[in-house]
């Protein structure tokens, strides 16, 4: 199997994974799917910018809540949200920013992140 090949079937294998980045410790995770993501990354700390998301092939999302993280006296409920496209930049641009990669069943290091997500651009630019 040629590595373009591989790649492909990676890629859809990975189809609904989601990278996150924690903002506080430029650490990069890497969930399964997106409800994964959405279980693990607190609607408050979504919403003070604590996590930057990105798709499976590396182009940025947003969150976007359906519903409102609430603020009391008493202390805070996590809100609902959902991931939707943004114009932000791509995790190829954001990469060197990252300092660590959370440990996950799909890439052991930072540069095996950039590695899969350079070749998920160039398979797309081909027409893979």
């Amino acid at each position: 199997m040629s590595p373009a090949t591989s790649q492909v079937g990676l890629t859809q294998a990975l189809g609904t994974m989601i990278f996150a980045l924690a903002t506080d410790e430029m650490t990069l995770f890497v969930f399964g799917t997106e409800a994964d993501a959405l279980g693990y990354c607190e609607g408050i700390d979504v919403e003070d910018d604590g996590w930057r998301f990105w798709d499976s092939a590396g182009k940025a999302l947003r969150p976007e809540f359906t519903t409102p993280n609430k603020h009391s006296w008493f202390g805070s409920c996590s809100g609902i949200y959902r991931l939707v496209s943004s114009d932000q930049p791509s995790l190829s641009d954001a990469i060197s920013t990252i300092h660590n990669i959370d440990r996950n069943e799909f890439f052991p290091s930072i540069s095996a992140v950039k590695d899969y997500i350079s070749n998920s651009s160039q398979a797309s630019q081909h027409g893979a």
